[in-house]
């Protein structure tokens, strides 16, 4: 897998899939568990929920920071 700047990352492992299932929708398992199950299938899509943690990680840093 590649990010933006062609650099090759690791693909994420499913305790990492389930821990951003788990940051994106917390009050729905049964959703968490259909696209971790669709995660693992489809590497696009696991990247794709990878690279939106990661994305939600800087938002995040960048609001505590403003504070």
């Amino acid at each position: 897998m590649a990010d933006e700047s062609g650099a090759n990352l690791p693909d994420p492992s499913s305790e990492e899939i389930r821990q951003v299932l788990e940051a994106l929708l917390p009050d729905d398992a049964e959703a968490r568990q259909a696209l971790a199950l669709l995660a693992t299938r489809y590497p696009d899509l696991r990247r794709d929920l990878m690279n939106r943690a990661v994305l939600g990680i800087r938002m995040a840093s960048v609001v505590q920071s403003a504070y």
